[in-house]
């Protein structure tokens, strides 16, 4: 299993050390994603082959946005960071040069791409709880510790005091001066430019993290302005959501709103409810999107993952959530949704 798993990574790592051919990164838009390509980056300046960027479309799974940018493809590698999209109904050119590196639950992976993610081999979240570890195990040992950390943080959030790789990431920070908690506050920080919508502010963050220190980061005032939105923000719209208890179990909470929050709501909502399954309805009105987000402290919901696209929906996720990203008939899936949870986890109401 893990000799399958590195000689797909040592291909990648190959193709990324080809000089003959221009590297374009394309990742997530959260801590793990920005941390990950910062951390590539950082590998490809010490070899002197510096790549460009592609921020993908937020709250969008899917490669199309490539069409916009592809331009002599034979000449271009393009690196996927973290960014859980669907490896079977990968749609994109063959003559296209492609890694991916990933650690989001995914499919038998396509023998046309070079796919560098241990969970396609059967590894969990317990072995690789982010893809900045897969970064530093699987294909660049110096990969700086604390920024690996700070992507494990992202990913567990309050998880990581019972993960596995508590003492690595305590260790790691410890040499930057920074403890646990300062971890969660970065993470916040770099979080807020996707939660805000705001490319931009991605962008920066991606050249702070690869040109300055950790600690630095708490002094951009930039970051700091945008925590102050979100927290207002949040604090607006907590008297208007309405929770239904669909079981014992089972949560559910329906929001509107003009933020992309649906993972701050939905972790928020899960360390409340610990021992049940939230489902959080979140329609993100400026990208005209809706995300049924479901994630549990306690069940492993993200085994579902699977069966749900062999249903034909667009879901992505880990160990302990996934989400359905829809634009159309968005009440329909989510009571198609309902009723397969229901019918799996539901206790009955005492």
């Amino acid at each position: 299993m893990r000799t399958h798993l590195y000689k797909q990574c040592n291909l990648a790592k190959r193709l990324l050390l080809d000089k003959s051919k221009q590297k374009t990164i394309i990742h997530h838009w959260d801590t793990d994603g920005i941390v990950s390509a910062s951390l590539i980056y950082k590998f490809l300046e010490d070899q002197d082959k510096k790549p460009n960027f592609l921020v993908p479309p937020i709250g969008e799974y899917s490669y199309d946005f490539l069409r916009e940018h592809v331009n002599n493809e034979k000449n271009i590698t393009y690196v996927s960071v973290d960014y859980g999209v669907d490896l079977k109904n990968i749609n994109i050119k063959k003559e296209m040069n492609i890694i991916i590196i990933d650690h989001h639950k995914n499919n038998l992976y396509n023998k046309n791409l070079v796919v560098c993610n241990p969970s396609v081999f059967g590894f969990g979240e317990n072995d690789y709880p982010s893809t900045s570890f897969v970064i530093k195990d699987c294909l660049f040992e110096k990969a700086q510790d604390s920024l690996v950390s700070i992507g494990i943080i992202g990913d567990l959030g309050k998880r990581v005091y019972s993960s596995p790789f508590i003492a690595y990431v305590r260790k790691s920070l410890e040499r930057e001066r920074l403890d646990i908690e300062d971890g969660f506050k970065i993470v916040e920080l770099i979080d807020s430019c996707y939660k805000l919508l705001d490319k931009n502010c991605i962008e920066k963050t991606r050249s702070m993290l690869a040109e300055k220190s950790l600690r630095e980061l708490f002094e951009s005032s930039l970051l700091q302005k945008n925590l102050e939105k979100i927290k207002h923000y949040v604090e607006s719209i907590g008297e208007e959501k309405r929770e239904e208890h669909l079981c014992d179990n089972i949560v559910l909470v329906k929001n509107t709103g003009k933020y992309y929050l649906t993972s701050t709501i939905g972790r928020r909502l899960a360390n409340i409810h610990n021992n049940s399954i939230i489902i959080l309805y979140d329609n993100v009105l400026p990208i005209n999107k809706t995300f049924i987000y479901v994630r549990s402290n306690t069940y492993r919901v993200g085994e579902n993952i699977f069966a749900l696209r062999e249903k034909g929906y667009k879901v992505g996720g880990k160990d302990q959530v996934f989400v359905v990203e829809c634009k159309n008939m968005c009440e329909k899936t989510l009571s198609e949704i309902m009723f397969f949870l229901l019918k799996k986890y539901c206790h009955k109401k005492q």
